[in-house]
């Protein structure tokens, strides 16, 4: 789906659309993040590997929206900004 020869903006919505559903069901990172957070390292360890490995393809899609300029005045970090 992200790696597809469509338009960014087509396989950000996707993608968007595609965790909104996933998430309605219930995630399994966010789940065991939720409850074993603090309490088991190595679960701890397994969940933030997987919302570094979302964040760094959302971080990727849009710089290549960025280059390609059909994403605009789009920072990937928000804070980056106030620094």
């Amino acid at each position: 789906m992200l790696e597809e020869p469509t338009p960014v903006k087509e396989r950000l919505r996707k993608a968007l659309v595609f965790m909104a559903e996933e998430g309605a069901r219930g995630c399994m990172v966010v789940h065991t993040a939720g409850e074993l957070a603090g309490t088991d390292e190595e679960a701890v360890r397994v969940v933030r590997r997987d919302f570094d490995l979302v964040e760094s393809v959302f971080q990727a899609l849009i710089e290549e929206g960025q280059q390609e300029r059909s994403l605009r005045n789009v920072t990937p970090y928000p804070w980056a900004a106030c620094s």
